[in-house]
């Protein structure tokens, strides 16, 4: 990931790697927002085409393993489990609308209202008491999001998101690793499906987050994404699944580990605004890469970035050292 600086032509040293990181959007730097909507939008489109491609996919595993699994033999609870789709494209379809800022808020208030009031009923698993409390954990987390986004339509204003904070973890939440386990030793068809469940609710509960609890997220760096990152003292290429505007204005936090020993670690965290330049689709990763010049970087926050990348450099360099083997004499010139 180390590119040597002889072959660098660049103002400033790049390096890239997993860092974790958070952005907000302010603003744009030469258009005019639009006036406010029906709700308050911070214009990032959380769903994007990556993202609705990804929603999709999950939503398809989950169809094909209930017909492979429950569709000819029990069709009732197939349908069950098909009602349960149902109020999640539902709860998408209304995320999106609160993204985009254009919803009718006591009409989409009265729908989620209708389906918390309207509880699948169970009574298909009854032979299966087991199969029912299972099932009833992975409900759990939908209507716990359900409610969310219910407090958020009822508190917002055009002006203002409702922030609530993030969401308590559910049994399923702790579950979930167990199931997946299970279906690296033996592929169970209902089993996957569920799995698949989960995974559809927690991306929309990451899309919530990024919606309601943005700015909430600023102060928790264990919520911020860990994904890669393309940084110098000049600016910062930040990869992620949501998208922005090209002269959008963007408050950028990053989370650096300047130790130079590969036991330790010690955390800085520099909360900086940067300009959108440039936006480029990278098929390979499966995101969008922002890339960003820092606006009025100080040298203190240029000195910090300097002295991160260089105690990546060691570290790289340590691990290439083990990676030559422990029989090598370092005290013999080469």
């Amino acid at each position: 990931m180390i590119r040597p600086r002889r072959f660098n032509s660049r103002r400033y040293y790049r390096y890239e790697g997993e860092f974790r990181h958070h952005f907000i959007r302010i603003g744009n730097h030469e258009t005019k927002d639009e006036l406010p909507g029906d709700i308050y939008s911070s214009g990032i489109q959380h769903f994007t085409r990556i993202m609705n491609e990804r929603l999709d996919k999950v939503s398809r595993l989950y169809v094909k393993n209930l017909e492979e699994s429950l569709l000819e033999k029990h069709p009732d609870a197939f349908e069950m489990f098909m009602t349960i789709l149902g109020n999640i494209e539902a709860l998408r379809d209304l995320l999106n609308k609160i993204s985009l800022g254009k919803i009718q808020i006591n009409e989409s208030i009265r729908f989620i209202q209708d389906i918390l009031d309207t509880p699948i009923s169970y009574d298909v698993l009854r032979a299966n008491a087991r199969t029912e409390a299972i099932v009833h954990n992975f409900e759990q987390k939908l209507v716990q999001l359900l409610n969310a986004v219910l407090k958020l339509l009822k508190n917002s204003t055009p002006h203002e998101i409702y922030q609530g904070g993030f969401l308590e973890k559910l049994q399923i939440d702790y579950e979930i690793r167990g199931y997946i386990d299970k279906l690296k030793l033996k592929e169970v068809k209902f089993l996957r499906a569920l799995v698949n469940l989960y995974h559809y609710i927690a991306l929309l509960e990451k899309i919530y987050n990024h919606i309601a609890n943005s700015s909430f997220i600023l102060v928790f760096p264990e919520y911020w994404e860990e994904n890669y990152v393309n940084i110098s003292c000049g600016g910062i290429g930040i990869y992620t699944d949501y998208l922005v505007k090209v002269n959008d204005i963007l408050e950028v936090l990053l989370r650096f580990n300047t130790s130079t020993d590969p036991r330790y670690e010690d955390y800085e965290i520099i909360h900086q605004r940067a300009k959108v330049l440039r936006i480029e689709e990278d098929k390979a990763r499966g995101q969008y890469l922002l890339a960003c010049q820092f606006i009025l970087c100080p040298k203190k926050t240029m000195d910090l970035i300097s002295n991160s990348i260089q105690a990546r450099e060691v570290i790289h360099a340590y691990n290439a050292a083990e990676l030559l083997g422990s029989d090598m004499d370092f005290n013999q010139p080469h």
